[in-house]
């Protein structure tokens, strides 16, 4: 997925664990951020600053180890504040690698347990083959459309009902 398919079925299932919860609220400016976050920051590391040692966008914040650290400052901040925040940007981002499907990709997954480098794709015109596989491989366009028209459906609940203060406030959809 490129960026509608992460941030649209994130939001999907971040309302659809809401509802399942039930007096837990998830601020969804958190959770939207948490949906690309390990792009904004893997793919400037990973293909641009360091584009010579890495030769791939998915290094550090495409991590279980990333997840778990932010799975740990979301505890203990729940447990001293009550506050859900860093627990939400924790299953954010892990439900990015979830439909990055990072665990095939073990070497960069489980870092540093399979050594210290990332795994690199063989293709180095990325953005080239990004955009061909966008408009050519289903598995990328589809979630992108379903993705897209989630977000679209928030945007026109959120205007429908007058709540664009109260989401840009407080994240609340």
């Amino acid at each position: 997925m490129i960026f509608f398919g992460h941030l649209g079925l994130t939001g999907l299932a971040a309302k659809a664990a809401e509802k399942s919860l039930g007096k837990i609220t998830m601020d969804y400016r958190v959770v939207f951020i948490g949906s690309i976050l390990p792009d904004v920051i893997d793919k400037p590391i990973g293909r641009i600053l360091f584009a010579e040692t890495f030769q791939t966008g998915r290094v550090f914040a495409h991590t279980l180890l990333f997840i778990v650290l932010l799975l740990g400052i979301g505890i203990v901040r729940y447990y001293l504040c009550r506050k859900n925040g860093w627990l939400v940007l924790a299953g954010s981002c892990l439900m990015h690698d979830v439909f990055d499907a990072m665990w095939l990709i073990p070497q960069t997954f489980y870092w540093p347990f399979y050594g210290l480098d990332f795994y690199a794709p063989p293709n180095s015109a990325w953005i080239k083959s990004g955009l061909l596989r966008l408009i050519s491989d289903p598995t990328l366009y589809i979630p992108e459309i379903i993705g897209f028209i989630i977000i679209l459906y928030f945007i026109i609940k959120i205007i429908v009902r007058h709540r664009i203060n109260v989401f840009i406030k407080n994240g609340v959809l």
